[in-house]
């Protein structure tokens, strides 16, 4: 019983870890893009060669 609950509370900690690592890293990810902006202003894309794209 006590093997069944040390292996349950390991695996609750990794979910759990992991789930903080990755809104940590999404959450720097949306803060860093200028693109996914939350002013509400449009942001312009470009293409590769450096030509705005029209929507």
């Amino acid at each position: 019983m006590a093997d069944e609950l040390i292996a349950y509370a390991i695996t609750a900690g990794c979910f759990i870890g992991w789930g903080i690592i990755c809104g940590a890293a999404r959450a720097r990810r949306i803060s860093s893009n200028p693109l996914i902006g939350v002013s509400g202003e449009k942001k312009v894309k470009y293409s590769s060669d450096g030509k705005p794209l029209s929507d």
